[in-house]
């Protein structure tokens, strides 16, 4: 199988001008079949990006969840889904405050690759 670089990619760089084509190609050889079965068996975390229109509790933590950083008005935090319900983080988030936005991510597929060579 040759190793191309991925769709929308340019000489294997993406727009902010970081490298993928070796992680790409790395991927290829440890792994054949589609991102998201990739996505789901190694990495079962999510990202949330959470603002409120008023001011957080300073204490603002919910059981269960790594806080990455709590600001003033909003918070970014991960979980792990096998270990802490969705439902469960969504409902302290809404419990929290008034929300104005809520953001949920999955994992780059950078950080699959990472988890991949790290197990």
């Amino acid at each position: 199988m040759r190793c191309r670089a991925p769709r929308g990619m340019k000489n294997g760089t993406r727009s902010d001008g970081s490298a993928l084509m070796t992680a790409h190609c790395s991927l290829m050889t440890v792994f054949s079949g589609q991102v998201s079965a990739l996505k789901r068996r190694y990495l079962t975390s999510k990202q949330v990006d959470v603002r409120y229109s008023e001011a957080l509790d300073p204490g603002f933590a919910i059981p269960g969840v790594e806080m990455l950083k709590v600001g003033t008005f909003g918070a970014k935090l991960r979980f792990d889904v096998r270990q802490t319900p969705v439902e469960r983080v969504m409902a302290a988030l809404a419990g929290a405050g008034s929300l104005v936005d809520v953001t949920v991510s999955d994992p780059s597929l950078e950080e699959v690759i990472r988890t991949i060579y790290q197990s």
